[in-house]
């Protein structure tokens, strides 16, 4: 192949890996695009917007694993339909989604989505669909532990109902905060739970 031949091919390469490859969506559109995904979604019952479970498969089949940031801001989006929906989601993904969530909870000082996110966990050990899941979640105890040291009531009680979901592991996990908590509202909403 001749010096001219070897050019032009390698120009083709370039300008040809070039326009194939789509520009990546920026963070924002993708927030953007995947709150219009709730928001298109969200039930109506009773003259209310609200979650179901169609609500959740829509933003559940719309992500994958590279989402989790983007889906970590939604847990602070002004929207409560959209953090409740999220909460679900990253709480069916994976260990990483379920870190994110508690994480979060730990972390935010936006009180408004602490307590939508905290209301959510409490409900997942209600879920039937998630109830069998559950039990193998132990891997989340230490950050569960932490949650029940929380100066927040909610997030105390979302801690409790998720261990006290796992079975023995989870209540085990309880005594031993009981044991070694220095605080009088943990040890208050955890008391008797252990041995349930």
């Amino acid at each position: 192949m001749n010096r001219s031949a070897v050019v032009i091919l390698a120009l083709f390469l370039v300008v040809g890996s070039g326009a194939a490859a789509a520009p990546a969506t920026s963070p924002e559109a993708r927030y953007r695009e995947l709150v219009k995904i709730v928001d298109r979604n969200a039930g109506h019952a009773h003259f209310t917007r609200g979650m179901n479970s169609y609500t959740i498969m829509a933003l559940q089949n719309s992500v994958d694993e590279s989402d989790i940031p983007v889906l970590q801001r939604m847990l602070g989006d002004k929207d409560r339909i959209v953090v409740m929906t999220t909460v679900n989601v990253l709480m069916w993904m994976s260990t990483q989604g379920r870190r994110t969530v508690y994480e979060t909870l730990l972390t935010t000082d936006n009180s408004t989505s602490r307590n939508t996110i905290a209301e959510q966990l409490s409900d997942l050990p209600d879920d039937m669909t998630l109830k069998v899941r559950i039990p193998g979640w132990t891997g989340d105890i230490p950050l569960l532990k932490r949650m029940a040291e929380s100066r927040d009531l909610r997030t105390i009680w979302a801690a409790r109902d998720l261990l006290k979901a796992m079975g023995e592991p989870g209540r085990a996990a309880i005594r031993d905060v009981l044991a070694t908590t220095k605080s009088q509202r943990t040890r208050d909403m955890l008391n008797g739970e252990a041995g349930r």
